[in-house]
């Protein structure tokens, strides 16, 4: 499709070079089910996780919003998470805490 679009417009286009997963680097998260009970208090947690369980963005990144004022390292993780999309890590995070509450 990028062939005929680029002759009949005379676009050229610019490829990146693809990466194997040797090459893709992940940082590692220094986040636990641990350190987020000692520093969120279980309210905060609980309103996460519900938003979470909803796929609610708007509602999971206010509770990041109030979470940010007590532990912005936590915060800014959960945050990178969430505008991936990866709510599933972050459920994970919460999920055996708010069952031992």
């Amino acid at each position: 499709m990028y062939d005929k679009v680029g002759r009949l417009t005379g676009a050229e286009y610019v490829y990146a070079e693809e990466q194997t997963n040797d090459e893709v680097v992940r940082p590692r998260s220094f986040l636990s089910k641990d350190k987020i009970a000692t520093a969120v208090p279980a309210e905060l947690r609980e309103q996460l996780r519900d938003a979470a369980l909803r796929a609610d963005l708007d509602d999971m990144l206010a509770v990041v919003d109030r979470i940010q004022t007590r532990a912005p390292e936590i915060a800014n993780e959960l945050r990178s998470r969430l505008q991936s999309f990866d709510y599933q890590s972050v459920l994970a995070l919460l999920e055996s805490e708010v069952a031992v509450s």
